[in-house]
This record gives C-alpha cells, sequence and structure tokens, in this order.
C-alpha cells in the first residue's frame, strides 16, 4: 500500500491590503455543489472563504510545490471574477466588521459533524452557528490521515496521535487566534474514508501551518510519519506513547495556551519512542 498524504485548507481574500469576504454572485463553485477545477487539485467558495483542496501527494515536497501552485492559480481566478488583483492570505482569525458580514454564506458553518477524541472515546461536538463567533471567521488547514487498521487503532487513538505529532509541531509555529477557542483544542476530527483504506480527517490545526514551504513540508513530513506509525507500530505501543503523553498534553493546556515550548518537548519525547520514522520537532 502506497501512503499518501492530504489536506484541505481555507484562505481569507485580501484586496488593497484588506480582507474582504467572497462577494456573492462569483462563479468560484461552493461546498454544496460544483468545485472549479485547477491543475492539481479544485477551489470552492466556503463560508466568505476560499477553500482549497489539492490531490492526494506521496512527498512532502510534492505536497508543498502543489499548494503553492494552487494558491497562485486560485489568486489568479479570483482576480480575473473580481477584476482587480487579489490575494488568499493564510492567517488563522479574521474579524470583520458587522456590515461585511450580512450575507447569507456568512452563517453557514460546517456542513458535517466534527468530534472530539477524549481519552480513548469519541464525543459528538454540538455544532457551531455564527453567533458564537461573533465577528471573527477561521481557517483551517485540516490534514487527512489514512492509515487503514480502523478496528485495531480506532479513530479516537489515531487523533490522539495527531495531536502529539501534528498539532505539536503546528503550536510551535504562531498563534491561531481566536481559532483556537473555537476549533483548535485538541482532538478535533471526522472519520473519511480516503481511498481504499480510510482514516480521518484532523481539524485542529489552521491554515497557518500552509503559509510558506518550510511549515507545509514540516507538517507533511510529520502526517506520513504518523501515517506509518499507525499502520505498521504494535497497537501496545501506540497506546504507550499515548498514555504516557497525552493526558499531561491536555491537562497542561498546550494547546490553548499555544506553548511551543512544552509542544516542542512533547514531539521530541514522541520522536524518542518512534526513532526510524522522520519527525519534524520545528520549523
Amino acid at each position: 500500500v502506497i501512503l499518501m498524504i492530504g489536506t484541505d485548507f481555507e484562505g481569507f481574500l485580501r484586496v488593497e491590503g484588506k480582507y474582504i469576504p467572497v462577494p456573492d454572485g462569483l462563479n468560484i463553485g461552493s461546498k454544496y455543489g460544483t468545485h472549479i477545477q485547477l491543475e492539481g487539485g479544485t477551489m470552492h467558495r466556503d463560508n466568505i472563504m476560499v477553500e482549497i483542496c489539492p490531490e492526494p501527494c506521496v512527498l512532502p515536497e510534492e505536497m508543498s510545490s502543489r499548494v503553492s501552485s494552487l494558491i497562485d492559480q486560485a489568486e489568479a481566478h479570483m482576480s480575473g471574477a473580481l477584476g482587480v488583483q487579489a490575494e488568499i492570505a493564510m492567517v488563522p482569525t479574521v474579524k470583520f466588521g458587522a456590515e461585511e458580514l450580512g450575507g447569507e454564506a456568512a452563517a453557514e458553518l460546517g456542513c458535517d459533524r466534527d468530534y472530539l477524541a477524549s481519552r480513548g472515546d469519541v464525543i459528538g461536538r454540538l455544532p457551531l452557528n455564527a453567533s458564537m463567533l461573533g465577528k471573527h471567521r477561521c481557517g483551517g488547514g485540516h490534514v487527512h490521515i489514512s492509515y487503514g487498521r480502523l478496528e485495531q487503532v480506532r479513530p479516537a487513538l489515531a487523533i490522539h496521535m495527531a495531536d502529539l505529532t501534528l498539532g505539536t509541531l503546528e503550536a510551535t509555529m504562531g498563534s491561531q487566534g481566536k481559532r483556537r477557542e473555537y476549533y483548535g483544542m485538541p482532538g478535533l476530527f471526522r472519520p473519511k474514508k480516503y481511498g481504499l483504506i480510510g482514516g480521518v480527517e484532523y481539524r485542529t490545526p489552521s491554515n497557518l501551518w500552509l503559509a510558506d514551504k518550510e511549515s507545509i513540508e514540516a507538517m507533511m513530513t510529520n502526517a506520513l510519519s504518523l501515517e506509518r506509525v499507525l499502520r505498521e507500530e504494535p497497537v501496545d505501543d501506540i497506546m504507550t506513547c499515548i498514555t504516557t503523553l497525552w493526558p499531561d498534553l491536555v491537562a497542561a493546556d498546550t494547546f490553548v495556551n499555544e506553548d511551543a515550548g512544552r509542544a516542542s518537548t512533547v514531539l521530541a519525547t514522541v520522536q524518542d519512542m518512534f526513532p526510524k520514522y522522520e519527525w519534524k520537532v520545528g520549523v
């Protein structure tokens, strides 16, 4: 089986240095209908943002190049649709004016239910609504983890390992801002059927890690190593890693406090426990 790495992410539209909602009436697709086909992936409108969905890749460097190309293509498409030069910015949280959030799309949050992995169990999360976010909107950088072995390594355990290897890495890169409060807690995910072997979508990370080549390659390196651990390592060893590190990660509010030092320490310990895989501890 060839393991693939994947992501989907949301970016904010920026015109002449100002963040603006994606205007109504543009031909850019929607998450409920047709997506705009690009070379190497697709784009569509999501809430007031632009969502980009790269095709899966085998290598981290391949994903980095693909993401950069797709952002360039999406910016060109948006510039053409708007008739003005537009950027798609990878920032986790933007605060808009009330008048900018009056459109119908601004009230749409999510299309499927989110779940939380907590101490080996899965808890259904109550849906967010736009009033909870107020004037803030948040950009995600979700990581697709395909590994099979779903009966032996339950999704909750896979997500605990994602917290320890992906969530920690992103916590060393900077702040999610208000997104951390709404989406950036440990364990946020959706079950998915990726390819023929199945997996999970890890939704805790923001789009912060998609802002530059080094961060993308670091996150995708850890994602690929995580998939290999989940597919290859004895379940008892995976459980030992989780029970050793995950409760303290949560108890110390490592993500809530965006404690880069503690996150690096946790990730370095994972590296020591699974030394035959390549891990990025920071960027």
